[in-house]
């Protein structure tokens, strides 16, 4: 995945510009477009002049070099993205995506388990302590504006602090609502990775069957997101369960990881899924969560709730910058 911007920097010879990025041979493509324009240079010498391809000392040479061209070019196009995405000196913009648990709520209104930034708080240690530069982007408020009363606690760390408090994480908010505004959040966030869960309040607890508008609505999500900015990576989270026994969550994550997610990597869409709902239920085959892993009862995490989620993601992201 590309997404650190060429830098151009003066050479010594001549007043030519040569697109440069960190550790390559004044190539933008690295030390492999390095070996591409010496290997096509050789090439080049060989089809000039008397000395060409054509020739007999060149149909000795002609072949390797191009074979050399060849595999160079597959390298470059296999590998130079992801190695850019790994190494590059620009944070990696990452745009949570979701309802209240991306926020990060607890037992508002109350507030009496500590706030700590939801899974966002330990994602960013782990992304940090691991080296990964990121930087969270989104513009939404909570839980700071009010809407459930405000966190009592000083959060640690306190990504308000780092400037790292940015998603798109909005309380009670369905599939719906984010479809309605995805749009406008890559346009100013552009992200490089987008964590998306929603659903949860497409479906009332104890439901057995997930609303048809939730699987539109999150299919018309990815879809803008894969037209706007293809370069984004996607990670479509599948849903955590509520407290209560709820079949259509089960339906939810089953349309999630067997349908949306490959129907879309099959068209090249970078995509992905995780399992958030693994990390709730002490029985896999149960649709219902264990209590002792939520802050309110119902259906948002505690600390160690959320700090199950934050692996999950971290896992994901390090996958895709490998």
């Amino acid at each position: 995945m590309k997404y650190a911007p060429v830098e151009t920097r003066n050479r010594s010879h001549g007043s030519e510009n040569y697109p440069r990025e960190h550790g390559s041979d004044g190539c933008a493509w690295g030390r492999p477009g390095a070996l591409v324009l010496r290997a096509f240079g050789k090439i080049s010498s060989y089809q000039s002049g008397a000395k060409n391809l054509f020739a007999p000392t060149a149909r000795k040479r002609g072949p390797f070099y191009l074979i050399l061209f060849a595999l160079v070019v597959c390298l470059v196009g296999c590998s130079s993205t992801e190695n850019h995405l790994k190494h590059s000196q620009r944070p990696l913009r990452i745009l949570p995506v979701g309802d209240s648990i991306t926020a990060g709520y607890t037992d508002n209104p109350s507030w009496r388990v500590p706030f700590e930034f939801g899974y966002r708080g330990p994602l960013f240690q782990m992304l940090r302590s691991n080296g990964i530069p990121v930087q969270f982007v989104g513009n939404c408020a909570e839980p700071w504006n009010g809407l459930w009363k405000v966190p009592t606690n000083q959060p640690t760390p306190d990504l308000r602090a780092l400037g790292q408090d940015h998603h798109e994480g909005h309380g009670a908010k369905a599939t719906a609502f984010v479809a309605a505004h995805i749009g406008e959040w890559i346009e100013t966030n552009q992200p490089d990775v987008v964590l998306l869960m929603i659903g949860i309040n497409d479906i009332a607890a104890g439901s057995t069957t997930v609303p048809p508008s939730a699987l539109t609505n999150l299919r018309a999500i990815v879809e803008t997101i894969a037209q706007m900015r293809p370069a984004t990576h996607v990670i479509v989270a599948q849903t955590i369960p509520y407290t209560r026994p709820t079949p259509a969550i089960l339906e939810l994550n089953r349309f999630i990881r067997e349908t949306l997610v490959p129907d879309f990597a099959a068209r090249g869409v970078k995509i992905s899924t995780v399992d958030q709902f693994a990390n709730f239920v002490s029985d896999p085959n149960s649709s219902a969560g264990d209590r002792s892993l939520y802050a309110n009862g119902y259906n948002h995490p505690n600390a160690e709730g959320y700090r199950r989620m934050a692996e999950t993601w971290f896992n994901e992201i390090q996958n895709i910058i490998k």
